[in-house]
């Protein structure tokens, strides 16, 4: 029962209690003035009949038991609307509390990644300087891969890669990036992991609305540099085979910031969208 149920109740109880009163009262006075006419040998026997000043106290004791059990029922409903409020307030409370706890952790872990990236050394460089280097060994990973391409095909010359068919460059990327993660995984897969179990704690927490995850994952993912972006385009699109981060990057658009123009070839970017890639991977 509603608060305002209750307070309705309440103002009907006291009218029929005021009502109840006023009428034995008024009954008792009709009484007393029936009685005044009568002699004192009618009255005797009038009052042994009916016994007013009795039947008036007894009747106020009446009406006073029913309006203190009344009153009782009113005020136990309003003691469980109170309740009902406290658990409301509490629970509210509960997932304010539950929701800073998961804010707390996810910046924790933010701080964390942010601690790896500046501590990531790769050839005594560290920090940005680190994915640089990185990018680099990536880059001379694939010009082997074109090298080897020239052999097959017996030219003479040094091939590039706008000389190449879509084909031909898919080949040279998932041939060359495999050799490079697999050569350079101990200097950035601590990295990658981190950054997959941060979009994953987002991802499965269910504290949080659809909405909110986006927000979440969009704090984090401005943290990202430009370099750490290029690895992590290579990374998702082709290293698939050794990598988790895929579905989350598509789902929360990790790499939507990055500029195309400084990928390897853009061709690597656009290859992405193709029957070639699609077939490989089965997207």
């Amino acid at each position: 029962m509603s608060k305002e149920n209750l307070e309705v109740k309440e103002r009907k109880l006291k009218t029929i209690v005021w009502i109840s009163t006023i009428s034995i009262i008024g009954l008792w006075v009709l009484t007393y003035f029936l009685l005044k006419r009568l002699d004192f040998d009618e009255r005797g026997t009038l009052g042994d009949m009916f016994g007013s000043i009795n039947a008036l106290f007894s009747g106020l004791a009446l009406a006073g038991i029913i309006f203190s059990i009344l009153l009782q029922q009113i005020e136990l409903g309003y003691q469980r609307e109170e309740l009902k409020e406290t658990r409301k307030e509490f629970a509210i409370q509960n997932e304010t509390l539950k929701k800073q706890r998961f804010e707390t952790t996810l910046f924790n872990l933010i701080k964390g990644y942010n601690d790896v990236v500046l501590n990531l050394t790769v050839d005594e460089t560290k920090d940005k300087e680190a994915f640089k280097r990185l990018y680099d060994f990536l880059n001379s990973k694939l010009e082997e891969e074109l090298r080897r391409l020239e052999k097959a095909k017996g030219i003479t010359y040094r091939l590039t890669y706008d000389q190449l068919t879509e084909e031909e460059n898919f080949q040279v990327l998932i041939r060359g990036y495999p050799k490079f993660y697999l050569q350079r995984e101990h200097d950035f897969g601590h990295y990658l992991r981190v950054v997959y179990n941060l979009l994953d704690f987002i991802d499965k927490n269910e504290l949080i609305t659809e909405n909110e995850r986006l927000f979440y994952a969009r704090i984090f993912i401005d943290q990202i540099s430009s370099p750490e972006l290029l690895l992590l385009f290579y990374q998702c699109y082709y290293g698939r085979d050794f990598s988790e981060i895929y579905p989350l990057q598509k789902k929360y658009e990790l790499i939507k910031n990055i500029n195309v123009n400084r990928l390897i070839i853009r061709d690597h970017y656009e290859m992405t969208n193709s029957q070639i890639y699609s077939n490989h991977f089965k997207t």
